[in-house]
């Protein structure tokens, strides 16, 4: 298992209970898709699995390390987190800069560098952008150019925070085929449920902070009582085929 989660509880400080009792694993190479209404608990789950955030109780295991403040330096090596808006994690002055950033952060020599940089950008098909400042990019390219941070690192896990918001038809697309195509354990929260159809094999449902639904995918986006009652609706392509 790449990650295994056992009744994590977290509460905000406002008392709000977030997650509840919430426990799952994922083995190497799956592609799960965490939907929900909003306020479900979807982008907090991802924090945890990060580490951006602490549970109350319960236990985080990442490629079988225990999550701990001990275990959290090497756990980030394995796992790349793309934020919800891409302005969060791009903020130097360009785009060669930011995917560079983190490995320059680990003392990695330049030449090595320059060789994780180039390849990071060409695999998401960036690469032309690299010397242009990120304010400068359209959403879609600051979209992959955030995924070219995180594989720079060269992660065995990545975690994506509504990764199509604000695409236009064609970067989604582009997306889309990006997503497909990375060999890499994958969780992405998100509100495009069309995506989730063409990306993600598994589905959980999310809802108050709790697993409603872990499943294939094509189960539970066919089933429209379902989705209906956690204030969810079918994907567009097969609205479409009403």
């Amino acid at each position: 298992m790449m990650i295994s989660v056992s009744n994590v509880f977290y509460v905000y400080p406002d008392g709000h209970e977030a997650i509840r009792d919430l426990s799952f694993s994922v083995q190497k190479g799956e592609c799960i898709g965490i939907i929900g209404a909003n306020g479900a608990g979807k982008s907090t789950l991802l924090k945890l699995l990060v580490g951006l955030y602490t549970p109350q109780s319960g236990c985080i295991v990442i490629d079988n390390m225990r999550m701990s403040k001990q275990t959290l330096r090497h756990i980030r090596q394995i796992v790349g987190f793309t934020f919800q808006q891409a302005d969060d994690q791009l903020f130097m002055p360009t785009v060669y800069d930011d995917v560079a950033f983190a490995l320059r952060n680990d003392g990695i020599n330049e030449d090595e560098v320059n060789q994780r940089v180039a390849n990071a950008l060409t695999i998401v098909g960036a690469m032309h952008v690299k010397d242009r400042p990120p304010y400068r990019l359209s959403e879609g390219e600051k979209r992959l150019v955030t995924i070219a941070t995180v594989l720079a690192m060269k992660p065995k896990i990545l975690l994506m925070d509504e990764p199509t918001a604000a695409l236009d038809p064609k970067a989604r697309r582009t997306l889309i085929h990006l997503v497909q195509e990375l060999p890499h354990t994958k969780i992405v929260t998100t509100h495009d449920l069309d995506f989730v159809l063409e990306c993600c094999e598994r589905t959980i449902v999310l809802a108050n902070g709790t697993i409603v639904y872990d499943g294939p995918t094509e189960n539970v986006l066919t089933n429209e009582p379902f989705l209906h009652e956690h204030h969810l609706e079918l994907p567009l392509m097969l609205q479409r085929k009403k």
